[in-house]
């Protein structure tokens, strides 16, 4: 019984932090929680779905983004589920995409075919669930047409338009438009007009 418990501390220990990973670099073995779990989606060619992306966190409170490619999807996504602990392995280190990434961070994990994902029996509570990068209402009119992160922001939605599809730079597919007015804790109001999906938590 001794020998099992001092196995399974040492296991525990041998997870590489996410702040350790280098790029170019195969990366160990981490144990990790998705936090989010989306697809990325080519919006300029009819919707076509590009990747499943997540977002994981460790336990020491560092967050990376993860890129599955749309050849290795049904290999994984019936695995990945939001909220659950994992363990990963034979996975590549890789730059950041170059637009739409949910965290600035200077590195990404690429899942490939060789890359080993088993759940973990380690409880969530230890991992931190939600991760944002959250923005001040007055920087955002700076953020228009910065793209390389998604921008994170609280507010108070005063009142929002029903979604209507338009055309975007001569494109031939239409994307979802959507006007809102935000409210902050300071009671300041901005009105912003938002491009594509949106997520509100």
């Amino acid at each position: 019984m001794i020998n099992i418990l001092e196995k399974s501390e040492q296991e525990i220990m041998s997870y590489q932090p996410l702040s350790e990973l280098q790029i170019g670099k195969e990366g160990g073995t981490i144990q990790i929680c998705v936090a989010r779990i989306w697809h990325s989606i080519n919006y300029k060619q009819a919707n076509d779905i590009i990747s499943l992306d997540f977002l994981a966190t460790d336990d020491k409170g560092n967050a990376i983004q993860a890129i599955i490619h749309k050849i290795h999807m049904k290999e994984f996504e019936s695995i990945l589920k939001e909220g659950h602990v994992y363990c990963i392995s034979d996975f590549k280190v890789s730059k950041p995409k170059k637009s739409y990434n949910v965290i600035s961070a200077p590195s990404a994990i690429t899942i490939t075919s060789k890359t080993k994902i088993v759940k973990a029996s380690s409880s969530a509570l230890s991992f931190q669930r939600h991760y944002f990068q959250f923005f001040e209402f007055e920087h955002l009119p700076h953020r228009y047409k910065i793209n390389e992160t998604l921008t994170d922001i609280i507010g108070l939605i005063i009142s929002m338009s029903k979604v209507t599809a338009i055309y975007v730079s001569n494109k031939s597919t239409k994307v979802p438009k959507r006007n809102l007015q935000l409210q902050n804790i300071k009671f300041a109001t901005s009105n912003y007009t938002f491009l594509t999906n949106i997520t509100f938590l």
